[in-house]
């Protein structure tokens, strides 16, 4: 099955913000999320994607501001987003590199994705990689689900 016959079932839209987008937004933005939600996507000016913000990279970054840093399992990048003043950190340097899919993906292709990255959504773009929505894991969960109980 493609992922144009699953996608928006469970989330309607895609999370979405410009790569100039300054912490205090992207926080914002998180807290007024719906719980379906752990990303918001980075575009530029065409909205193609530049990549992705996890809500685990996130609270990494926050839990960096707010307690030792030394006690948070960081990667060489977050280590150095961490020393910058958080009013100065935007989305472009907060993101990182996310596979996507299309309509015409198979939702085989969108799982092994998320299995590979251990990621809960992936944003499906169109064929100039601007972004439409998102391929969410409980969107996959249900067609797995309605094949193996025979519904369809």
């Amino acid at each position: 099955m493609k992922v144009k016959a699953v996608y928006q079932t469970v989330t309607k839209q895609a999370n979405i913000l410009p790569i100039t987008t300054p912490f205090h937004k992207i926080q914002e933005v998180f807290e007024e999320l719906h719980p379906i939600h752990r990303s918001i996507y980075v575009v530029n000016e065409q909205n193609q994607l530049q990549g992705c913000i996890t809500i685990w990279r996130f609270l990494k970054l926050v839990a960096i501001k707010t307690a030792n840093a030394d006690q948070v399992n960081l990667s060489p990048s977050l280590r150095e987003l961490s020393e910058c003043n958080p009013q100065k950190l935007t989305a472009g340097m907060m993101m990182h590199n996310t596979p996507s899919v299309t309509l015409e993906d198979s939702l085989e292709v969108g799982l092994q994705y998320m299995i590979i990255n251990r990621l809960e959504e992936l944003p499906v773009v169109d064929r100039q990689g601007v972004v439409i929505g998102d391929l969410n894991v409980f969107e996959i969960m249900r067609h797995i689900s309605d094949q193996t109980t025979g519904r369809i």
